[in-house]
């Protein structure tokens, strides 16, 4: 039998996910702001993962998916990290390196919800057809 997540757990994951989303970025060249933009798309479909499987509506996620994006989020809350964030600089590099690795572990689950979350709101992927 497999370990249940408690749900306040699940639901503090998802609102960690909301926060950490919001960084304004200036005077990036074109390809490091559009890449932001996708990670910060990312990281949102990640947060909407979190509180659709915590309500309920969206199960189609193994374990491991739904273990891996609230540890996720709670390495990033945390105020402990490898590399302390106060360091000017490098402070937030490990923050960034676990972003990185976690969304590109969850690559498929991501793909996965958005076109399930796009079949319940009844858009149609045109590309797919």
């Amino acid at each position: 039998m497999a370990a249940r997540i408690p749900l306040r757990a699940v639901r503090a994951a998802a609102r960690a996910l909301g926060r950490q989303s919001r960084h304004p970025e200036t005077d990036l060249p074109d390809a490091v702001r559009d890449r932001l933009d996708a990670l910060r798309g990312d990281l949102s479909l990640a947060s909407d993962l979190l509180r659709d499987y915590a309500a309920g509506r969206y199960r189609k996620i193994p374990y491991w998916a739904v273990t891996a994006l609230a540890a996720f989020a709670l390495y990033i809350a945390s105020p402990i990290d490898l590399i302390p964030d106060f360091i000017p600089g490098i402070g937030h590099i490990d923050d960034v390196a676990v972003l990185v690795f976690a969304l590109r572990l969850l690559r498929k689950e991501l793909d996965a919800y958005r076109a399930w979350r796009d079949r319940e709101a009844g858009i149609i992927d045109v590309a797919a057809s």
